[in-house]
Parts: structure tokens; sequence; C-alpha cells
């Protein structure tokens, strides 16, 4: 296994001081206590500490756009990448709740704050992909003709809202729970009229 960088160190024990003390309260010698790493090294690696945070959130974006892009991608039928990617999502989610809370709650700090410049074009660069994408998979024939910026709405906008109530603590049980009828209501969402869902006795409407 390859050993932790001090960067990769830095940026695990700002998520942990953030979910325990919460962002504003969380000082940059907090970080450096909780990572162990010298003050020299801190401001070495990011400078100060609202560019920790948003180096934590493109890192974050990073990794679970890894998971949605994978899930788009693979080799398979259009209904399992729509569905792969309801998956996906819900279970980055599961599996990093914390920096799933942060990545919820801080959007508009990292915007305004110096590295806003680069989360623009990193989210453009993810639309620009997913919009290749999505164009490609409709000369298959079996998505209706969407908006671009209806397709994440559709596809995981419902997802999102439930991963926001359960990381809130207002639904109880696994978040995967949820999975399935919610990858069945993205499909249903932007299936063309003529296409049917691969299990009809799945979810009526």
């Amino acid at each position: 296994m390859a050993r932790e960088s001090r960067k990769d160190s830095i940026l695990k024990a700002a998520l942990f001081c953030f979910t325990e003390h919460g962002v504003e309260a969380t000082t940059i010698d907090m970080i450096r206590e909780a990572s162990g790493a010298s003050i020299g090294s801190l401001y070495h690696h990011f400078g100060n500490r609202e560019r920790i945070i948003g180096a934590l959130y493109l890192e974050g974006i990073r990794r679970y756009g890894l998971v949605l892009n994978g899930a788009f991608t693979t080799d398979s039928t259009t209904e399992q990448r729509v569905r792969s990617v309801v998956l996906g999502y819900l279970g980055w989610v599961a599996e990093n709740p914390d920096w799933a809370r942060f990545l919820f709650n801080s959007r508009g700090q990292v915007e305004a704050g110096p590295l806003g410049d680069e989360l623009k074009s990193i989210n453009a660069l993810h639309v620009s992909r997913m919009k290749a994408v999505w164009e490609e998979m409709q000369t298959h024939g079996d998505l209706r003709t969407i908006p671009a910026p209806c397709i994440p709405a559709l596809i995981t906008g419902p997802a999102q809202e439930i991963a926001k109530a359960w990381l809130a603590g207002r639904l109880k049980g696994a978040l995967l729970d949820y999975a399935e009828p919610l990858a069945e209501a993205a499909w249903r969402s932007v299936r063309a009229d003529d296409i049917s869902s691969g299990d009809e006795g799945r979810f009526r409407a």
C-alpha cells in the first residue's frame, strides 16, 4: 500500500477537525496538531486555512467524480449506466459521510475563496465530459431529448436530497436501502417514452 503523503495527511486531519469542530471554528493550529505536520510544512503545501478548505473540497469532488464517470462510461446498457450513477453516488456518500457533509456545506465558501476559479474549471470540464457521454448514449435511441442542465438534476438530484436527509439523521437505516427505488426513478425520468424498464415488476408508476 502506498504511503500517505504529507499533503494527504493534512487534508485528512482537516476533514477530521471540520467534522469535530465545524469549519468556522477550526483553526490552522488545530489542523497542524491533528496532522502532526510542522507549521512550515502546512503553509508550504497550502498557504493558509482557506486553501486547505478549497483543496479538501476539490479532492472530494475529484474522488466522487471518478465514481460517477466510471459508472457513466462503463461498457453496459444505457439503463445499467444510469442506474450505476445513482448507486455509485449513494455508495460514495455512505462510505464517506464526513466528506459528503463537508461538500454539501462548503461549496459557497470555496467558490468565493482562492480556489474558486479552479472549482469552476473543474465543474466545466466535468459538465463537458458528461455532455459528451450523454450524447453518445442518446445514439442508442433509448433516451429522451433532455436539456443538458436538467440531466444531473433528474439522475442524481433526488439521490442528493435523500443523502442530505440521511446525513442529517432524518432517515434511519442504511443509505443504500434507498438506492434501488431512486435508481429506478432516475431511469424512468430519462428513458424514451417507448422504452420500458428491464423489470416491469418493480416500482410501477
